[in-house]
């Protein structure tokens, strides 16, 4: 179950729903999963191990502070994997899938032009 938590908490701070300096009490969040306070621990071990919480022994543990660096770090990664995608998945297409491509790009862009 150990898993299960950690997707959760790997979830809650990548949309914001925990956002950087949130305190983390992993009683409380045992309670919510419902499952028991090690697989929660667990979790925030392998998450401070990741650099995503902080932890200060017999204090608190929170979630990590942004931080540019490491995100600048990122980067070339996500960049690489993007592109990675586009040359395996673009072959794969459809004229459908151009089509509903399209379709969506123009719903985007007269969103952004709406401001909805």
């Amino acid at each position: 179950m150990a898993a299960g938590a950690y997707e959760v908490l790997v979830q809650a701070i990548v949309t914001g729903t925990l956002a950087p300096g949130a305190r983390i009490r992993d009683g409380e969040l045992a309670a919510q999963l419902p499952i028991s306070r090690m697989p929660v621990r667990e979790a925030l071990k392998r998450l401070e191990s990741e650099g995503l919480v902080e932890s200060v022994p017999n204090r608190e543990t929170r979630v990590a502070p942004i931080r540019a660096d490491r995100a600048a770090q990122a980067f070339p990664v996500i960049a690489a994997l993007q592109a990675l995608g586009t040359r395996l998945g673009v072959p794969a297409l459809s004229t459908a899938d151009d089509r509903r491509m399209a379709s969506l790009d123009r719903d985007r862009a007269r969103a952004l032009r709406e401001g909805t």
